[in-house]
């Protein structure tokens, strides 16, 4: 699956969400071409992405950034690494 995502990150938020299937790739890249020249107008610092991914889960997993709010975020990631301190080296 594909999905194309707006997101302020002067707000934190996702402005613009849209789901596409993966035989819809075309129309995917055609809509995100749509936003930058719609969204890009003014200076806009708004971030266009088009993100894949097994499952809006996944998505949502990998690339938390865009679906929680700036402090959850680092939080979530200051528990990453606490858990990876926890686990000791790697041995190889």
């Amino acid at each position: 699956m594909l999905f194309l995502v707006v997101y302020d990150p002067s707000i934190e938020k996702i402005v613009d969400f849209r789901r596409y299937q993966a035989e819809d790739t075309a129309q995917a890249f055609a809509d995100r071409r749509k936003c930058e020249r719609q969204y890009g107008e003014g200076g806009s610092n708004l971030e266009i992405v088009l993100l894949e991914a097994n499952s809006e889960e996944d998505a949502q997993k990998t690339h938390s950034r865009y679906f929680q709010n700036f402090k959850e975020y680092v939080e979530q990631q200051a528990q990453s690494l606490k858990d990876l301190n926890h686990q000791g080296p790697i041995s190889g």
